[in-house]
């Protein structure tokens, strides 16, 4: 998973960049803190999320659709 996120690093703006650091650094979070944490609107950071979710880069641990509980993680290959 590290290679292929260094692989499409330079694509991301600052804002991912601060995301996937929170999350290598904590092993999982969820919007709100997220969104605490880079003082971004929640929609933005959903949309990211959402991005690193179809690009295989990270899991969403929920079984509902709209879950604030829900803990995103790196997915496991």
């Amino acid at each position: 998973m590290i290679e292929k996120i260094g692989r499409q690093w330079q694509e991301f703006n600052i804002t991912q960049h601060r995301i996937l650091n929170y999350l290598f650094l904590n092993h999982e979070g969820t919007l709100n803190e997220l969104v605490e944490f880079t003082s971004i609107n929640p929609n933005t950071v959903r949309s990211y999320l959402n991005q690193f979710i179809q690009q295989g880069i990270i899991f969403r641990n929920s079984s509902k659709q709209r879950d604030k509980n829900a803990k995103f993680t790196f997915k496991k290959i």
